[in-house]
């Protein structure tokens, strides 16, 4: 699989969503999307993901061809265990921040007035990851190994997909990008990291869609205080110590 990501110019990219949002802001003066859009502002995201997909295939197979038995062998390929393991390694990060800021301050801040559960779910969970695990492990993971050496590549990929994320959350998002790079590593199939990270956007939405709906965690969270706070401390702890053994060992098997 690495062969064809590195094949695809990570300027190909950038140019991509400029001409993205470009198209974006001319077809949202179309009166009905403009009016769906003021309900619902995930739609625009919709849109815009749309034509960096539409950009992304005609850009990837421009110059090469994938045959049907290369994406079934990728389908059939996939690692659910070892998915499920990183997914629980990043996952309980998320936990305990949570645990750990919720009797600080309102998590309950999330508006969902202006967008649509079913568009957000199929933006973040689907939409989401399958451009992002394709241009961060796949393209720019692929291509800057040529320059750079692998730990200095995932290292870079991470930091990028973190920051270009434009979230406080930043080490949570640079984790995620880590362990997701490590995977694709080891598994060189992309579809692995796509299902990866939709697990992670997955259980995200949920709980903050939950509690955007009812007030109920921030209730229980203000009558518990200490509890929330130790319990959170010891799953962050939990999970650098989970995270550090499980990233240390497979950095010792990587070349320099």
């Amino acid at each position: 699989m690495d062969s064809f990501f590195e094949k695809i110019r990570v300027r190909y990219i950038i140019l991509i969503y400029i001409i993205s949002i470009i198209a974006m802001v001319f077809f949202i003066q179309i009166p009905t999307i403009k009016n769906i859009v003021s309900k619902d502002s995930t739609f625009g995201d919709i849109i815009i993901s749309t034509f960096v997909i539409v950009g992304l295939l005609i850009v990837s197979f421009k110059n090469q061809k994938v045959s049907s038995n290369k994406f079934m062998s990728c389908i059939k390929s996939i690692e659910w265990k070892k998915i499920v393991k990183l997914y629980i390694l990043s996952i309980t990060l998320f936990i305990g921040v949570i645990l750990l800021i919720s009797p600080i301050i309102s998590i309950n801040t999330w508006d969902y007035s202006n967008k649509n559960i079913f568009s957000s779910v199929f933006y973040f969970i689907v939409l989401a990851p399958i451009i992002e695990e394709f241009i961060f492990r796949g393209i720019i993971l692929n291509r800057f190994k040529k320059k750079y050496n692998q730990k200095s590549v995932i290292i870079i990929s991470s930091i990028l997909f973190a920051l270009l994320h434009f979230d406080p959350n930043v080490f949570s998002r640079f984790l995620l990008g880590l362990l997701a790079s490590l995977l694709y590593i080891e598994t060189r199939n992309i579809i692995n990291c796509m299902i990866f990270h939709s697990l992670n956007n997955l259980t995200v939405l949920a709980f903050f869609l939950g509690i955007s709906k009812c007030n109920f965690f921030n209730k229980i969270t203000s009558k518990n205080n200490k509890i929330f706070i130790v319990t959170g401390v010891i799953f962050i702890i939990i999970s650098i110590i989970a995270n550090a053994s499980y990233i240390r060992g497979k950095w010792k098997n990587m070349n320099k």
